[in-house]
């Protein structure tokens, strides 16, 4: 079992296709149906979960249509840097050194208009509006925090941790040609704490999609 990177496209993995070419189409459809949800709780939160996707911004306008990006509050295990455009298409991806304290980021050759700064580590995602005006940039004040939801893998069990600060979250597991195994969507959750049991499901490799709002990360279950 390993993890993938979030924005890997599923269906990249389809060199597993030949492992379930053996599968009778009426025995996974019926397979499908046994797939169950074991348990799951939802935890209350405290009221001080209410601000914690916000974060202080962690970008500053140094000069014409240059950036300093503080690194000082990332862990330096995973930590990438990604620059996107407004509608989240990468346009840029860095991984500064872990020896850094500020990385500078030069934004010459982009036109006026709306980006984001993505920052990305082990624990969390953090995304940071910034505006291009001709050879200034305008920073938000606030940055939004998304934490990476923690997957525990027991047995034929994965056990789900998100602390969602109440964004849509939606688990989707998936075989390895597309189809959708099982879904389900919580809204309005703080914290989310669930165990999966897919010791029903066929033998072989599946995928675990978790959508925290905007933000999408995928695993890979071994059955």
């Amino acid at each position: 079992m390993c993890k993938y990177c979030s924005c890997c496209n599923m269906y990249a993995a389809s060199i597993f296709v030949s492992s379930f070419r053996n599968i009778k189409n009426l025995k996974f459809k019926n397979m499908k149906k046994t797939f169950v949800l074991l348990f799951a709780t939802l935890l209350s939160a405290t009221a001080s979960f209410a601000y914690a996707s916000d974060s202080p911004s962690f970008v500053t306008f140094v000069e014409s249509k240059t950036i300093s990006i503080s690194l000082k509050n990332f862990e330096t295990n995973g930590m990438t840097v990604t620059l996107l455009d407004y509608s989240g298409n990468e346009i840029l991806t860095k991984k500064p050194s872990k020896k850094l304290a500020n990385y500078i980021f030069k934004l010459d050759e982009l036109p006026n208009g709306n980006y984001f700064i993505k920052m990305e580590d082990d624990s969390r995602v953090v995304k940071q509006n910034v505006i291009i005006d001709n050879d200034l940039v305008y920073v938000d004040q606030v940055a939004k925090s998304t934490y990476k939801p923690k997957i525990n893998f027991v047995g034929k069990k994965a056990k789900l941790n998100v602390l969602a600060l109440n964004e849509d979250v939606t688990v989707t597991f998936y075989d390895v040609i597309g189809n959708v195994v099982f879904t389900e969507t919580m809204t309005g959750q703080s914290s989310i704490n669930k165990v999966y049991d897919f010791m029903h499901l066929p033998i072989g490799s599946y995928f675990l999609n978790v959508s925290v709002g905007k933000d999408r990360f995928g695993y890979v279950v071994t059955r």
